[in-house]
């Protein structure tokens, strides 16, 4: 099988991503997704309002969630934050934190093949040629170290570094270690606050929501260090 040229997959990239405007814009119109979220956000102001509108999604509910969860990574329409968040604030920590952090992964494991199949055409949409080679020159220095490093800290793009380690040659498998643990912390942090929201404990919502911001705060103020002490690793 013929690889296809560059011309060729920015085409596709192109064609694909209009056929998903489409479709999106069709289930919003025709199949009440976009009824169903408005509805969600009316409801997470009344607890028990909130808990028959799970109720009447039944064992779907999950999987609403886990699919809204996958999009954001690939479309990148909602922040992570929010939909973390809600997580938590739906099912509750555990839960929340485990369908959040399932749908981030089939996410990002999208975002790795449209990386590695259409290649830097396609990521020119979504970030600089100059932001391109720095990632990628770090990516090259120690790639299973430095990658699990970016999907740790805060403030770095995330859903872009999928597509950027997929024009690597990085495993999927260790690919898929790497995202799905450095992801892990932040999406555990953000489960809280929505559980603690819910369940009514402003106190550890504020203790969270807290080191949350202190941790996003430091690690914005502090990028060019923290990129330079990234350079370190050969």
């Amino acid at each position: 099988m013929e690889t296809p040229t560059p011309k060729i997959r920015t085409r596709i990239a192109v064609a694909a991503l209009v056929l998903l405007g489409i479709g999106a814009a069709l289930e919003l119109y025709y199949g009440g997704l976009g009824a169903r979220l408005g509805r969600l956000a009316e409801l997470m102001r009344e607890k028990e309002s909130m808990s028959m509108f799970m109720e009447s999604l039944g064992p779907s509910a999950p999987l609403y969630f886990i699919a809204i969860q996958a999009a954001q990574v690939v479309l990148a329409p909602i922040p992570g934050e929010a939909t973390g968040f809600v997580g938590g604030y739906l099912f509750g920590i555990f839960p929340g934190f485990i369908f959040a952090t399932m749908g981030l992964t089939i996410g990002s494991v999208i975002n790795f093949f449209l990386g590695r199949f259409f290649g830097r055409k396609y990521l020119k949409f979504f970030i600089s040629e100059k932001s391109l080679e720095k990632f990628r020159d770090l990516l090259r220095r120690q790639g299973v170290v430095v990658g699990f490093l970016l999907f740790l800290i805060p403030g770095f793009p995330k859903d872009v570094l999928c597509l950027i380690v997929g024009l690597g040659s990085m495993p999927l498998a260790v690919f898929l270690v790497i995202s799905t643990l450095g992801r892990m912390p932040g999406t555990l942090l953000l489960a809280i606050q929505g559980a603690s929201v819910y369940e009514a404990h402003y106190t550890l919502f504020a203790i969270v929501a807290g080191v949350t911001v202190l941790i996003g705060a430091g690690a914005a103020l502090n990028k060019q260090r923290i990129y330079t002490f990234l350079e370190r690793f050969k």
